[in-house]
Protein backbone atom coordinates (compact mmCIF):
# COMPACT_ATOMS: atom_id res chain seq x y z
CA UNK A 1 0.00 0.00 0.00
CA UNK A 2 0.96 3.52 -0.96
CA UNK A 3 0.85 4.61 2.88
CA UNK A 4 4.21 3.48 4.14
CA UNK A 5 6.43 5.28 6.92
CA UNK A 6 7.70 7.76 5.06
CA UNK A 7 4.43 8.86 4.48
CA UNK A 8 2.67 8.63 7.94
CA UNK A 9 6.50 11.02 8.70
CA UNK A 10 4.79 13.55 6.50
CA UNK A 11 1.66 13.22 8.16
CA UNK A 12 2.75 13.49 11.62
CA UNK A 13 5.07 15.99 10.95
CA UNK A 14 2.13 18.03 9.27
CA UNK A 15 -0.16 16.82 12.66
CA UNK A 16 2.27 18.22 15.05
CA UNK A 17 2.65 21.19 13.46
CA UNK A 18 -1.19 21.95 13.76
CA UNK A 19 -2.64 19.98 16.68
CA UNK A 20 -0.38 19.88 19.82
CA UNK A 21 -1.82 21.01 22.76
CA UNK A 22 -5.50 21.10 20.89
CA UNK A 23 -8.17 19.90 22.59
CA UNK A 24 -10.43 16.95 21.78
CA UNK A 25 -13.90 18.15 21.80
CA UNK A 26 -15.77 14.74 20.24
CA UNK A 27 -15.02 11.51 19.62
CA UNK A 28 -17.44 9.39 16.66
CA UNK A 29 -17.07 5.99 15.07
CA UNK A 30 -18.52 7.18 11.40
CA UNK A 31 -17.29 3.35 10.29
CA UNK A 32 -16.96 -0.05 12.14
CA UNK A 33 -13.01 0.58 11.57
CA UNK A 34 -12.70 4.03 11.95
CA UNK A 35 -12.60 6.37 14.96
CA UNK A 36 -12.75 10.14 14.16
CA UNK A 37 -11.47 13.27 16.81
CA UNK A 38 -13.00 17.01 16.59
CA UNK A 39 -10.37 18.84 17.53
CA UNK A 40 -10.10 22.20 18.34
CA UNK A 41 -6.84 24.82 18.82
CA UNK A 42 -7.57 27.89 20.10
CA UNK A 43 -10.34 29.43 17.48
CA UNK A 44 -9.58 26.54 14.80
CA UNK A 45 -11.42 23.43 14.46
CA UNK A 46 -9.72 20.26 12.63
CA UNK A 47 -10.78 16.71 12.36
CA UNK A 48 -8.28 13.44 12.69
CA UNK A 49 -9.27 10.31 11.69
CA UNK A 50 -7.50 6.79 12.62
CA UNK A 51 -8.90 4.11 10.14
CA UNK A 52 -8.34 0.23 10.26
CA UNK A 53 -9.77 -1.01 7.24
CA UNK A 54 -7.50 -3.96 5.91
CA UNK A 55 -6.80 -1.98 2.67
CA UNK A 56 -7.28 1.63 3.42
CA UNK A 57 -5.78 1.89 6.79
CA UNK A 58 -4.09 4.96 7.32
CA UNK A 59 -4.18 8.42 9.98
CA UNK A 60 -4.55 11.81 8.76
CA UNK A 61 -6.24 14.84 9.19
CA UNK A 62 -9.17 15.62 7.27
CA UNK A 63 -11.90 18.24 6.08
CA UNK A 64 -14.78 16.26 4.37
CA UNK A 65 -17.32 15.63 7.28
CA UNK A 66 -18.47 12.10 8.02
CA UNK A 67 -21.58 10.33 9.26
CA UNK A 68 -21.98 10.67 12.68
CA UNK A 69 -24.11 7.10 13.35
CA UNK A 70 -26.95 7.95 16.01
CA UNK A 71 -26.11 4.63 18.00
CA UNK A 72 -21.92 4.82 19.18
CA UNK A 73 -20.56 1.46 19.30
CA UNK A 74 -19.33 0.51 22.66
CA UNK A 75 -15.69 1.40 21.63
CA UNK A 76 -16.61 4.56 20.97
CA UNK A 77 -18.31 5.17 23.94
CA UNK A 78 -14.81 3.76 26.44
CA UNK A 79 -13.12 6.85 24.00
CA UNK A 80 -15.52 9.50 24.95
CA UNK A 81 -15.33 8.52 28.45
CA UNK A 82 -11.36 8.46 28.41
CA UNK A 83 -10.44 11.84 26.10
CA UNK A 84 -13.01 13.65 25.82
CA UNK A 85 -11.83 17.23 27.11
CA UNK A 86 -8.28 15.62 26.85
CA UNK A 87 -5.22 17.54 25.35
CA UNK A 88 -3.21 15.90 22.86
CA UNK A 89 0.24 16.55 24.38
CA UNK A 90 2.29 14.70 21.82
CA UNK A 91 2.78 12.26 18.20
CA UNK A 92 5.22 9.17 18.57
CA UNK A 93 5.80 7.40 15.59
CA UNK A 94 8.77 4.84 15.86
CA UNK A 95 11.26 4.92 13.72
CA UNK A 96 9.74 4.69 10.05
CA UNK A 97 7.23 2.03 11.36
CA UNK A 98 3.81 2.61 10.27
CA UNK A 99 2.45 2.59 13.97
CA UNK A 100 1.94 6.26 15.55
CA UNK A 101 0.78 6.97 19.26
CA UNK A 102 -1.32 10.06 20.45
CA UNK A 103 0.02 11.12 23.35
CA UNK A 104 -2.92 12.46 25.41
CA UNK A 105 -3.17 14.11 28.95
CA UNK A 106 -6.91 14.09 30.41
CA UNK A 107 -9.01 13.68 33.54
CA UNK A 108 -10.30 10.46 35.28
CA UNK A 109 -13.14 9.88 37.29
CA UNK A 110 -11.76 11.87 40.36
CA UNK A 111 -10.91 14.23 38.55
CA UNK A 112 -6.86 13.53 38.32
CA UNK A 113 -4.60 14.00 35.68
CA UNK A 114 -3.78 10.75 33.33
CA UNK A 115 -1.77 10.20 30.34
CA UNK A 116 -3.51 7.81 27.82
CA UNK A 117 -1.64 6.76 24.28
CA UNK A 118 -4.28 5.89 21.82
CA UNK A 119 -2.10 3.84 19.34
CA UNK A 120 -2.64 3.32 15.34
CA UNK A 121 -1.20 0.14 13.95
CA UNK A 122 -1.63 0.49 10.69
CA UNK A 123 -0.73 -3.26 9.06
CA UNK A 124 -3.02 -4.33 6.42
CA UNK A 125 -5.64 -6.99 7.92
CA UNK A 126 -3.60 -6.88 10.97
CA UNK A 127 -4.61 -2.91 11.98
CA UNK A 128 -5.88 -1.89 14.91
CA UNK A 129 -6.42 1.05 17.36
CA UNK A 130 -5.88 0.33 20.99
CA UNK A 131 -6.23 2.61 23.84
CA UNK A 132 -3.48 2.19 26.55
CA UNK A 133 -3.03 3.50 29.88
CA UNK A 134 0.19 5.08 29.98
CA UNK A 135 1.72 4.48 33.63
CA UNK A 136 0.29 0.85 33.72
CA UNK A 137 0.77 0.25 29.95
CA UNK A 138 -2.24 -1.86 30.46
CA UNK A 139 -4.64 -2.00 27.56
CA UNK A 140 -7.89 0.23 28.09
CA UNK A 141 -9.62 -1.15 24.94
CA UNK A 142 -9.22 -1.59 21.06
CA UNK A 143 -11.44 -1.70 18.29
CA UNK A 144 -10.43 -5.22 17.23
CA UNK A 145 -9.95 -7.85 20.42
CA UNK A 146 -8.34 -11.01 20.11
CA UNK A 147 -6.50 -13.53 22.47
CA UNK A 148 -3.32 -16.06 21.92
CA UNK A 149 -5.78 -18.34 19.79
CA UNK A 150 -5.20 -15.89 17.23
CA UNK A 151 -2.13 -14.80 17.76
CA UNK A 152 0.93 -16.49 19.52
CA UNK A 153 2.82 -13.14 19.94
CA UNK A 154 0.49 -10.95 21.88
CA UNK A 155 -3.45 -10.67 23.10
CA UNK A 156 -5.30 -7.58 22.96
CA UNK A 157 -7.87 -7.60 25.33
CA UNK A 158 -8.85 -5.23 28.43
CA UNK A 159 -6.84 -5.55 31.10
CA UNK A 160 -3.51 -6.85 29.24
CA UNK A 161 -0.05 -5.31 29.19
CA UNK A 162 -0.07 -3.46 25.50
CA UNK A 163 2.71 -5.74 23.89
CA UNK A 164 3.99 -3.43 20.33
CA UNK A 165 3.43 -5.92 16.66
CA UNK A 166 6.50 -7.78 16.17
CA UNK A 167 9.60 -6.14 14.99
CA UNK A 168 10.07 -6.89 11.37
CA UNK A 169 14.06 -6.79 11.35
CA UNK A 170 14.43 -4.23 8.67
CA UNK A 171 17.07 -1.62 8.10
CA UNK A 172 16.75 1.78 10.24
CA UNK A 173 16.54 3.99 7.07
CA UNK A 174 17.37 7.13 8.63
CA UNK A 175 20.86 6.43 9.99
CA UNK A 176 21.58 3.17 8.13
CA UNK A 177 25.24 3.69 7.03
CA UNK A 178 25.67 2.28 3.16
CA UNK A 179 27.89 -1.04 4.62
CA UNK A 180 24.09 -1.79 6.33
CA UNK A 181 22.96 -1.64 3.16
CA UNK A 182 24.92 -3.77 1.17
CA UNK A 183 25.18 -6.54 3.83
CA UNK A 184 21.44 -6.36 4.10
CA UNK A 185 20.48 -6.89 0.60
CA UNK A 186 23.48 -9.89 0.77
CA UNK A 187 21.44 -11.72 2.88
CA UNK A 188 18.50 -11.87 0.29
CA UNK A 189 17.77 -14.12 -2.46
CA UNK A 190 19.98 -13.44 -5.74
CA UNK A 191 17.04 -13.80 -8.06
CA UNK A 192 14.79 -11.38 -6.32
CA UNK A 193 14.13 -7.98 -8.22
CA UNK A 194 15.95 -5.42 -6.33
CA UNK A 195 12.62 -3.20 -5.91
CA UNK A 196 11.68 -6.08 -3.69
CA UNK A 197 14.97 -6.39 -1.72
CA UNK A 198 14.68 -2.34 -1.12
CA UNK A 199 11.30 -2.63 0.42
CA UNK A 200 11.75 -5.59 1.98
CA UNK A 201 15.19 -4.65 3.94
CA UNK A 202 14.95 -1.12 4.15
CA UNK A 203 12.35 0.52 6.55
CA UNK A 204 9.35 2.86 5.67
CA UNK A 205 9.51 1.66 2.31
CA UNK A 206 6.68 0.96 -0.39
CA UNK A 207 6.56 -0.64 -3.51
CA UNK A 208 5.67 2.65 -5.20
CA UNK A 209 8.54 4.20 -3.37
CA UNK A 210 11.10 1.62 -3.92
CA UNK A 211 10.09 1.54 -7.81
CA UNK A 212 10.73 5.77 -7.24
CA UNK A 213 14.36 4.83 -6.61
CA UNK A 214 15.13 1.88 -9.01
CA UNK A 215 13.61 4.85 -11.60
CA UNK A 216 15.68 7.62 -10.79
CA UNK A 217 18.85 5.57 -10.88
CA UNK A 218 18.02 4.67 -14.79
CA UNK A 219 18.95 1.43 -13.91
CA UNK A 220 16.28 -1.55 -15.64
CA UNK A 221 13.45 -2.13 -13.70
CA UNK A 222 13.54 -5.71 -13.70
CA UNK A 223 17.08 -5.59 -12.45
CA UNK A 224 17.77 -8.33 -9.97
CA UNK A 225 20.05 -8.81 -7.23
CA UNK A 226 22.17 -11.07 -8.90
CA UNK A 227 22.62 -8.43 -11.45
CA UNK A 228 23.68 -5.80 -9.04
CA UNK A 229 27.51 -5.26 -9.19
CA UNK A 230 29.77 -2.63 -7.47
CA UNK A 231 28.54 0.52 -9.87
CA UNK A 232 24.37 -0.60 -9.63
CA UNK A 233 24.53 -0.86 -5.59
CA UNK A 234 26.23 3.06 -5.49
CA UNK A 235 24.20 4.31 -8.16
CA UNK A 236 21.53 3.04 -5.49
CA UNK A 237 22.78 4.06 -2.43
CA UNK A 238 23.64 7.47 -3.96
CA UNK A 239 19.75 7.63 -4.85
CA UNK A 240 18.75 6.55 -1.37
CA UNK A 241 20.25 9.66 0.21
CA UNK A 242 17.87 12.00 -2.00
CA UNK A 243 15.28 10.32 0.44
CA UNK A 244 16.89 9.88 3.43
CA UNK A 245 19.00 13.43 3.91
CA UNK A 246 15.32 15.26 3.27
CA UNK A 247 13.00 13.12 5.70
CA UNK A 248 16.07 13.25 8.60
CA UNK A 249 14.89 17.12 8.68
CA UNK A 250 11.20 16.63 7.95
CA UNK A 251 11.65 17.76 4.58
CA UNK A 252 9.07 16.43 2.76
CA UNK A 253 7.61 16.67 -1.22
CA UNK A 254 4.16 15.42 -0.68
CA UNK A 255 2.89 14.02 -3.71
CA UNK A 256 -0.22 13.25 -5.80
CA UNK A 257 -0.26 11.16 -9.04
CA UNK A 258 -3.69 12.05 -11.03
CA UNK A 259 -4.84 9.80 -14.05
CA UNK A 260 -6.04 11.84 -17.65
CA UNK A 261 -9.35 11.06 -15.63
CA UNK A 262 -8.20 13.54 -12.65
CA UNK A 263 -8.62 10.38 -10.22
CA UNK A 264 -5.58 9.56 -7.42
CA UNK A 265 -3.74 6.46 -8.48
CA UNK A 266 -0.68 7.08 -6.15
CA UNK A 267 0.82 8.98 -3.50
CA UNK A 268 4.16 9.31 -1.49
CA UNK A 269 6.33 11.49 0.77
CA UNK A 270 8.22 12.68 -2.05
CA UNK A 271 8.51 13.28 -5.93
CA UNK A 272 7.23 10.43 -8.09
CA UNK A 273 9.42 11.00 -10.94
CA UNK A 274 8.89 7.88 -12.24
CA UNK A 275 5.07 8.59 -13.33
CA UNK A 276 6.49 10.20 -15.72
CA UNK A 277 4.15 12.82 -17.95
CA UNK A 278 0.84 12.48 -15.47
CA UNK A 279 0.09 15.28 -13.85
CA UNK A 280 1.98 15.08 -10.12
CA UNK A 281 0.35 17.49 -7.46
CA UNK A 282 1.77 19.08 -4.69
CA UNK A 283 0.85 20.25 -1.61
CA UNK A 284 -0.23 18.82 2.01
CA UNK A 285 0.27 15.18 2.85
CA UNK A 286 -2.75 15.21 4.52
CA UNK A 287 -5.02 16.34 2.07
CA UNK A 288 -3.66 14.12 -0.85
CA UNK A 289 -3.71 11.11 1.58
CA UNK A 290 -7.49 12.63 2.35
CA UNK A 291 -8.53 12.68 -1.38
CA UNK A 292 -6.60 9.78 -2.76
CA UNK A 293 -8.93 7.48 0.10
CA UNK A 294 -11.84 9.21 -0.20
CA UNK A 295 -11.52 8.36 -4.08
CA UNK A 296 -10.65 4.62 -3.10
CA UNK A 297 -13.64 4.63 -0.64
CA UNK A 298 -15.91 6.13 -2.94
CA UNK A 299 -15.19 3.87 -6.24
CA UNK A 300 -15.34 0.99 -3.66
CA UNK A 301 -19.25 2.07 -3.17
CA UNK A 302 -19.77 2.78 -6.49
CA UNK A 303 -18.24 -0.50 -7.20
CA UNK A 304 -20.61 -2.69 -4.95
CA UNK A 305 -23.37 -0.48 -5.93
CA UNK A 306 -22.81 -1.22 -9.85
CA UNK A 307 -22.44 -5.03 -8.85
CA UNK A 308 -25.60 -5.30 -7.23
CA UNK A 309 -27.31 -3.38 -10.30
CA UNK A 310 -25.30 -5.57 -13.06
CA UNK A 311 -26.16 -8.78 -10.96
CA UNK A 312 -30.38 -7.61 -11.01
CA UNK A 313 -29.46 -6.83 -14.86
CA UNK A 314 -28.08 -10.54 -16.12
CA UNK A 315 -30.33 -12.06 -13.65
CA UNK A 316 -33.29 -10.63 -15.76
CA UNK A 317 -31.45 -11.81 -18.70
CA UNK A 318 -30.84 -14.87 -17.50
CA UNK A 319 -34.56 -15.63 -17.06
CA UNK A 320 -35.80 -13.86 -20.28
CA UNK A 321 -32.73 -15.93 -22.13
CA UNK A 322 -34.45 -19.23 -21.02
CA UNK A 323 -38.11 -18.09 -21.95
CA UNK A 324 -36.92 -17.18 -25.31
CA UNK A 325 -35.68 -20.60 -25.98
CA UNK A 326 -39.16 -21.60 -24.78
CA UNK A 327 -40.85 -19.80 -26.80
CA UNK A 328 -39.04 -20.44 -29.88
CA UNK A 329 -39.37 -23.98 -29.30
CA UNK A 330 -43.07 -23.80 -29.15
CA UNK A 331 -42.75 -22.19 -32.56
CA UNK A 332 -40.63 -24.66 -34.07
CA UNK A 333 -43.67 -26.58 -33.64
CA UNK A 334 -46.07 -24.57 -36.52
CA UNK A 335 -44.93 -27.46 -39.04
CA UNK A 336 -46.99 -29.79 -36.32
CA UNK A 337 -49.75 -27.08 -36.25
CA UNK A 338 -50.47 -27.02 -40.81
CA UNK A 339 -50.58 -31.22 -40.27
CA UNK A 340 -53.24 -30.18 -38.38
CA UNK A 341 -55.11 -28.56 -41.02
CA UNK A 342 -54.10 -30.96 -43.89
CA UNK A 343 -55.31 -33.60 -41.55
CA UNK A 344 -58.74 -31.72 -41.21
CA UNK A 345 -59.17 -31.03 -45.06
CA UNK A 346 -57.80 -34.78 -46.24
CA UNK A 347 -60.38 -36.37 -43.88
CA UNK A 348 -63.27 -34.15 -45.80
CA UNK A 349 -61.94 -35.06 -48.81
CA UNK A 350 -62.48 -38.90 -48.29
CA UNK A 351 -65.71 -39.04 -46.28
CA UNK A 352 -66.80 -41.58 -48.02
CA UNK A 353 -63.89 -43.87 -47.62
CA UNK A 354 -64.15 -43.77 -43.25
CA UNK A 355 -66.64 -45.12 -41.58
CA UNK A 356 -67.66 -44.36 -38.02
CA UNK A 357 -65.25 -46.47 -35.13
CA UNK A 358 -62.69 -46.16 -36.95
CA UNK A 359 -59.03 -45.54 -34.84
CA UNK A 360 -56.64 -44.67 -38.10
CA UNK A 361 -57.21 -44.11 -41.37
CA UNK A 362 -54.35 -44.28 -44.32
CA UNK A 363 -54.93 -41.44 -47.20
CA UNK A 364 -53.26 -40.11 -50.17
CA UNK A 365 -52.03 -36.82 -49.63
CA UNK A 366 -52.86 -34.64 -52.76
CA UNK A 367 -50.28 -31.91 -50.99
CA UNK A 368 -47.47 -33.96 -51.83
CA UNK A 369 -46.33 -34.20 -55.20
CA UNK A 370 -45.21 -38.14 -54.46
CA UNK A 371 -48.82 -38.70 -53.78
CA UNK A 372 -47.58 -40.72 -51.24
CA UNK A 373 -50.07 -41.85 -47.78
CA UNK A 374 -50.21 -39.99 -44.61
CA UNK A 375 -51.79 -42.13 -41.31
CA UNK A 376 -53.91 -39.91 -39.38
CA UNK A 377 -55.59 -41.12 -35.74
CA UNK A 378 -59.02 -40.95 -35.91
CA UNK A 379 -61.68 -40.77 -32.16
CA UNK A 380 -63.65 -44.11 -32.69
CA UNK A 381 -66.73 -42.21 -31.05
CA UNK A 382 -67.18 -39.57 -33.64
CA UNK A 383 -68.03 -39.69 -37.00
CA UNK A 384 -65.91 -38.21 -40.14
CA UNK A 385 -67.21 -35.27 -40.11
CA UNK A 386 -66.45 -34.53 -36.78
CA UNK A 387 -63.14 -35.83 -36.36
CA UNK A 388 -62.11 -33.46 -39.43
CA UNK A 389 -64.05 -30.97 -37.61
CA UNK A 390 -61.99 -31.75 -34.13
CA UNK A 391 -58.70 -31.22 -36.48
CA UNK A 392 -59.79 -27.46 -37.44
CA UNK A 393 -60.55 -26.77 -34.19
CA UNK A 394 -57.32 -28.15 -32.83
CA UNK A 395 -55.47 -26.09 -35.79
CA UNK A 396 -57.19 -22.79 -35.03
CA UNK A 397 -55.92 -23.33 -31.41
CA UNK A 398 -52.58 -23.80 -32.02
CA UNK A 399 -52.28 -21.07 -35.00
CA UNK A 400 -53.51 -18.39 -32.38
CA UNK A 401 -51.36 -20.10 -29.76
CA UNK A 402 -48.58 -19.84 -31.80
CA UNK A 403 -49.58 -15.88 -32.99
CA UNK A 404 -49.16 -14.86 -29.10
CA UNK A 405 -46.00 -16.41 -29.03
CA UNK A 406 -44.31 -14.90 -31.75
CA UNK A 407 -45.80 -11.58 -30.05
CA UNK A 408 -44.76 -12.47 -26.75
CA UNK A 409 -40.75 -13.75 -28.43
CA UNK A 410 -40.96 -9.93 -29.97
CA UNK A 411 -41.91 -8.41 -26.47
CA UNK A 412 -38.93 -10.70 -24.88
CA UNK A 413 -36.28 -9.33 -27.61
CA UNK A 414 -36.83 -6.05 -27.56
CA UNK A 415 -36.48 -6.14 -23.28
CA UNK A 416 -33.50 -7.83 -23.47
CA UNK A 417 -32.18 -5.50 -25.84
CA UNK A 418 -33.10 -2.79 -23.30
CA UNK A 419 -31.61 -4.74 -20.69
CA UNK A 420 -28.31 -4.95 -22.99
CA UNK A 421 -28.49 -1.03 -22.81
CA UNK A 422 -28.80 -1.28 -19.40
CA UNK A 423 -26.04 -3.19 -18.76
CA UNK A 424 -23.41 -1.56 -21.07
CA UNK A 425 -24.57 1.69 -19.29
CA UNK A 426 -23.85 0.11 -15.97
CA UNK A 427 -20.11 -0.94 -17.13
CA UNK A 428 -19.91 2.51 -18.49
CA UNK A 429 -21.02 4.64 -15.60
CA UNK A 430 -18.46 6.68 -13.47
CA UNK A 431 -20.92 9.05 -11.80
CA UNK A 432 -22.98 9.02 -8.84
CA UNK A 433 -25.61 10.52 -10.46
CA UNK A 434 -24.97 8.06 -13.91
CA UNK A 435 -25.70 5.08 -11.64
CA UNK A 436 -28.23 6.60 -9.46
CA UNK A 437 -30.24 6.94 -12.39
CA UNK A 438 -29.77 4.06 -13.71
CA UNK A 439 -30.96 2.79 -10.28
CA UNK A 440 -34.33 4.49 -10.55
CA UNK A 441 -34.64 3.25 -14.17
CA UNK A 442 -34.74 -0.06 -12.60
CA UNK A 443 -37.14 0.47 -10.36
CA UNK A 444 -39.56 2.43 -12.81
CA UNK A 445 -39.27 -0.60 -14.85
CA UNK A 446 -40.24 -3.02 -11.97
CA UNK A 447 -36.79 -4.63 -11.80
CA UNK A 448 -35.86 -3.52 -8.61
CA UNK A 449 -38.34 -3.18 -5.56
CA UNK A 450 -39.11 0.53 -4.43
CA UNK A 451 -38.20 0.30 -0.54
CA UNK A 452 -39.35 3.67 0.36
CA UNK A 453 -42.77 2.57 1.63
CA UNK A 454 -46.45 3.76 1.49
CA UNK A 455 -46.01 6.98 2.00
CA UNK A 456 -43.23 7.68 -0.60
CA UNK A 457 -41.25 11.26 -0.18
CA UNK A 458 -40.84 13.41 -3.24
CA UNK A 459 -37.41 13.53 -4.12
CA UNK A 460 -35.98 16.07 -6.35
CA UNK A 461 -34.63 14.27 -9.92
CA UNK A 462 -31.68 16.32 -11.02
CA UNK A 463 -31.28 17.63 -14.35
CA UNK A 464 -29.26 15.02 -16.61
CA UNK A 465 -25.68 15.75 -17.19
CA UNK A 466 -24.58 14.87 -20.25
CA UNK A 467 -20.94 14.92 -21.36
CA UNK A 468 -19.94 17.31 -23.67
CA UNK A 469 -17.02 17.54 -26.06
CA UNK A 470 -15.53 19.93 -28.22
CA UNK A 471 -15.36 18.63 -31.95
CA UNK A 472 -13.42 20.31 -35.09
CA UNK A 473 -14.36 23.93 -36.41
CA UNK A 474 -16.32 25.08 -33.43
CA UNK A 475 -18.80 21.94 -33.45
CA UNK A 476 -20.25 21.06 -30.12
CA UNK A 477 -21.40 17.33 -29.24
CA UNK A 478 -23.57 15.97 -26.65
CA UNK A 479 -23.28 12.69 -25.50
CA UNK A 480 -25.57 10.39 -23.36
CA UNK A 481 -24.05 7.59 -21.35
CA UNK A 482 -27.32 6.62 -19.26
CA UNK A 483 -31.27 5.62 -20.97
CA UNK A 484 -32.26 9.02 -18.96
CA UNK A 485 -29.86 11.40 -20.59
CA UNK A 486 -30.34 9.70 -24.12
CA UNK A 487 -33.93 10.61 -23.41
CA UNK A 488 -33.21 14.03 -22.32
CA UNK A 489 -30.73 14.69 -25.18
CA UNK A 490 -33.69 13.76 -27.79
CA UNK A 491 -36.26 15.45 -26.56
CA UNK A 492 -35.06 18.66 -24.68
CA UNK A 493 -31.54 19.56 -26.15
CA UNK A 494 -31.82 18.47 -30.01
CA UNK A 495 -33.72 20.33 -32.20
CA UNK A 496 -35.08 18.91 -35.69
CA UNK A 497 -31.76 20.16 -37.57
CA UNK A 498 -29.26 18.97 -35.30
CA UNK A 499 -27.32 15.15 -36.47
CA UNK A 500 -28.12 12.66 -34.16
CA UNK A 501 -25.63 9.41 -33.88
CA UNK A 502 -25.68 5.78 -32.72
CA UNK A 503 -23.88 2.73 -33.22
CA UNK A 504 -26.15 0.52 -35.63
CA UNK A 505 -26.89 -3.27 -33.94
CA UNK A 506 -25.41 -2.30 -30.20
CA UNK A 507 -26.29 -0.79 -27.49
CA UNK A 508 -25.25 2.30 -26.99
CA UNK A 509 -24.80 6.80 -26.13
CA UNK A 510 -26.92 8.50 -28.31
CA UNK A 511 -24.64 11.40 -29.51
CA UNK A 512 -25.97 14.52 -30.70
CA UNK A 513 -23.81 17.32 -32.72
CA UNK A 514 -25.31 20.93 -32.18
CA UNK A 515 -25.50 22.51 -35.60
CA UNK A 516 -27.67 24.90 -37.94
CA UNK A 517 -26.31 23.50 -41.11
CA UNK A 518 -28.16 21.11 -43.08
CA UNK A 519 -26.52 17.59 -43.34
CA UNK A 520 -24.86 17.67 -46.35
CA UNK A 521 -22.92 20.68 -45.30
CA UNK A 522 -21.69 19.58 -42.16
CA UNK A 523 -17.63 18.42 -42.79
CA UNK A 524 -16.76 14.66 -42.69
CA UNK A 525 -13.95 15.11 -40.06
CA UNK A 526 -16.80 16.55 -37.45
CA UNK A 527 -19.30 13.29 -38.14
CA UNK A 528 -16.17 11.30 -38.11
CA UNK A 529 -15.47 12.24 -34.71
CA UNK A 530 -19.06 12.39 -33.79
CA UNK A 531 -18.55 9.05 -34.56
CA UNK A 532 -15.94 7.72 -32.80
CA UNK A 533 -17.67 9.28 -29.76
CA UNK A 534 -20.72 7.23 -30.45
CA UNK A 535 -18.35 3.94 -30.92
CA UNK A 536 -16.68 4.30 -27.40
CA UNK A 537 -19.27 4.86 -25.53
CA UNK A 538 -20.90 1.50 -26.62
CA UNK A 539 -20.66 -2.04 -26.42
CA UNK A 540 -18.50 -1.94 -29.38
CA UNK A 541 -16.10 -0.20 -27.71
CA UNK A 542 -13.69 -3.07 -28.18
CA UNK A 543 -13.69 -3.16 -32.08
CA UNK A 544 -11.67 -2.07 -34.62
CA UNK A 545 -14.44 -0.84 -37.26
CA UNK A 546 -17.75 0.20 -35.60
CA UNK A 547 -20.63 1.15 -38.21
CA UNK A 548 -22.88 4.21 -37.05
CA UNK A 549 -26.07 5.12 -37.88
CA UNK A 550 -26.77 8.89 -38.28
CA UNK A 551 -29.72 10.95 -39.18
CA UNK A 552 -31.57 14.38 -38.52
CA UNK A 553 -33.50 14.43 -35.28
CA UNK A 554 -36.65 15.25 -36.96
CA UNK A 555 -36.18 11.60 -38.27
CA UNK A 556 -35.84 10.49 -34.95
CA UNK A 557 -39.20 9.05 -32.81
CA UNK A 558 -39.73 7.53 -29.76
CA UNK A 559 -42.80 4.94 -29.79
CA UNK A 560 -45.57 5.72 -27.03
CA UNK A 561 -44.98 3.09 -23.47
CA UNK A 562 -41.34 2.78 -24.98
CA UNK A 563 -38.65 1.46 -22.82
CA UNK A 564 -35.98 4.41 -22.18
CA UNK A 565 -33.49 5.14 -24.45
CA UNK A 566 -35.14 3.22 -26.79
CA UNK A 567 -36.08 5.12 -30.67
CA UNK A 568 -36.70 4.09 -33.73
CA UNK A 569 -35.34 6.66 -36.85
CA UNK A 570 -35.60 6.80 -40.63
CA UNK A 571 -33.47 8.19 -43.74
CA UNK A 572 -30.25 7.11 -41.78
CA UNK A 573 -26.90 6.84 -43.34
CA UNK A 574 -24.33 5.31 -41.91
CA UNK A 575 -20.09 5.91 -41.48
CA UNK A 576 -17.45 3.59 -40.08
CA UNK A 577 -15.26 4.36 -37.11
CA UNK A 578 -12.60 3.62 -34.57
CA UNK A 579 -13.39 4.29 -31.21
CA UNK A 580 -10.18 5.54 -30.54
CA UNK A 581 -9.63 7.16 -26.58
CA UNK A 582 -6.89 9.24 -27.64
CA UNK A 583 -9.64 11.16 -29.49
CA UNK A 584 -12.22 10.71 -27.24
CA UNK A 585 -9.79 12.09 -24.37
CA UNK A 586 -8.85 14.99 -26.81
CA UNK A 587 -12.11 16.29 -27.47
CA UNK A 588 -13.30 16.09 -23.98
CA UNK A 589 -14.60 19.27 -22.27
CA UNK A 590 -15.00 17.54 -19.41
CA UNK A 591 -13.24 15.31 -16.96
CA UNK A 592 -14.84 11.55 -18.34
Amino acid sequence: MPFDGFVLAAVRHEMEEKIIGSRIDRVYQPYQDSIALNLRQARERMRLLLCVHPSFARVHLFKKPKENPASPPSFCMVLRKHLEGGRIKKIIQPGLERIVSLEIEAQNEIGQAVTKHLICEIMGKHSNIILVEVQSRKITDAIKKYSHVLSRHREVLPGRIYIPPPAQEKLDTLHMTEKDLFESLMKRPLDDLIVKCLQNCLEGFSTVLANEILYRTGLPAELTLNECGEYELNKIWTVLQEIIIPARQNLFQPTLVLNRHGEPVEFSAFDLTCFGDQLRKKGSMNDHVEQFYNYQEEDLRRGKERSFLLKTVLKQTGNLSKKLEFQRKYLGQEENTEQLRISGELIMANIHQISRGSVKVSLENFYDISGSKTDIDLSPELGPVENAQAYFKRYAKAKRASKTAARIEEQTLKELNYLAGVETNLTMASADQEISEIKEELKRQGYLKDNSGPRKVKTVRKTPQPLIFKLSEGFTAFVGKTNRQNDYLVTHVAKDNDIWLHVKDYPGAHVIIKTEKSLSETPANVLLEAACLAAYFSRARQNKNVPVDYTLRKNIRKPPGAKPGYVTYTGQRTINASPDEETVFKLAENKL
